[in-house]
């Protein structure tokens, strides 16, 4: 039988892949679009490209990074790219997220890279909450295939 800590780290390991899988995924199906195209929103209840990115970096930012000490890349993103989250404070209007210019594209997947990067530096010293963090990740998985 193995021992706790021995499990810990096996789910661990298994939700850093996950993670790490789950935002290539999104990378690879964005990949040949152009900043124009990643900022169409077809229906007010449809997420453009572009917003996406940023949302599910967001995501990660506010309910794993910020509780970690770890310090916000934009503060102004905290209401900019949360339309869902009522108790996570201001929201940007669902319907309005394909009229967003700024922050550009490129400035969006930098915010993207410096989240995956803090989130997979801090997911192996993390408090092991193996199934909190497999929630997060399925959810990132949802968001994507929507």
């Amino acid at each position: 039988m193995q021992s706790l800590n021995a499990e810990t780290q096996d789910a661990r390991g298994c939700t850093v892949d996950a993670f790490h899988a789950v935002r290539a995924t999104t990378e690879r199906l964005v990949q040949g679009l152009t900043p124009d195209d990643c900022m169409v929103q077809s229906m007010p209840d449809a997420s453009p490209v572009k917003w996406h990115l940023a949302h599910t970096s967001w995501f990660f930012e506010q309910f794993i990074l910020g509780p970690a000490g770890v310090a916000p890349f934009d503060e102004r993103y905290a209401a900019l790219f949360n339309s869902y989250y009522v108790g996570a404070g201001t929201r940007h209007p669902r319907a309005r997220r394909g009229d967003l210019s700024r922050p550009p594209l490129d400035e969006v997947l930098a915010y993207r890279r410096h989240v995956t990067r803090a989130v997979a530096d801090l997911l192996p010293r993390a408090d092991p909450t193996p199934r909190r963090w497999r929630a997060w990740v399925s959810s990132t998985n949802s968001s994507t295939r929507s």
